[in-house]
């Protein structure tokens, strides 16, 4: 009677420890998750990064048939590569678009024909629904995967530290969408995702794009030239 005494203890004993344990493990993994994906971003690959506020959900101004300047351009070269790629047909626009940062008839065609393409609402216009779509938005569940030719010619112009601007702007954004999908990480040069697409190529701009080139097999030196922009699709 005694020795069943004794093993009952025990086994209370183990109950209660494998209960603690198990409520520790939940109030850790709680925390873990709360660490790890701060306001909802990806789990897998933001290493604690500090995310700006003002980078969640980010996209481009939204433009339309009769806007202008790079915002247009750099839509412009996005649409002439997913083309080049096989990945946007040209029923409504004659490719390629001129990169020439205004939005005409050619542009407006070939942004229905993307919308068309993707199950997008086809109304001409670049809004949210349609940049994320591209690839220009921190966050979104809308993925357009190319091949991003290594070869190709026409591309914007080379960016590196130093540099500012909307086509910078227009990097960050890519750069952001890659990140946040998983396209690469942020370990060689540890750069704290997502950027903040304030248009100034500043170091931690500098280090992403490193840690992009890294993970794409690139020249790595920070400069955004016709083989960076290309592999992030941006060439035709």
């Amino acid at each position: 009677m005694n020795l069943f005494k004794r093993l009952s203890f025990l086994g209370g004993l183990v109950f209660v420890a494998s209960l603690l344990l198990a409520v520790s493990g939940l109030l850790t993994s709680s925390a873990f998750a709360a660490t790890t994906t701060p306001h909802g971003a990806a789990p897998a690959i933001t290493r604690n990064a500090v995310i700006p506020a003002a980078a969640i959900n980010a996209c481009p101004p939204s433009v339309q048939q009769g806007s202008s300047g790079t915002w247009v351009q750099a839509l412009q070269f996005r649409l002439n590569a997913l083309h080049s790629e096989g990945l946007l047909p040209n029923t409504r626009y004659n490719p390629p678009l001129s990169t020439d940062g205004g939005f005409g008839p050619q542009t407006d065609g070939a942004v229905r024909d993307f919308q068309s393409n993707f199950g997008l609402g086809i109304d001409g216009q670049v809004g949210p629904q349609t940049w994320t779509a591209l690839g220009f938005c921190t966050t979104g569940n809308t993925v357009v995967l190319d091949t991003s030719f290594a070869n190709s010619t026409h591309c914007p112009s080379t960016l590196q530290q130093g540099n500012s601007g909307t086509l910078v702007m227009a990097l960050q954004s890519r750069l952001n969408f890659d990140f946040n999908f998983g396209y690469f990480g942020n370990t060689p040069n540890n750069f704290s995702p997502f950027l903040s697409a304030d248009g100034g190529f500043g170091p931690l701009t500098n280090a992403a794009v490193k840690d992009f080139q890294t993970q794409t097999g690139a020249g790595v030196d920070g400069v955004v030239g016709q083989q960076t922009w290309s592999l992030l699709g941006m060439c035709y």
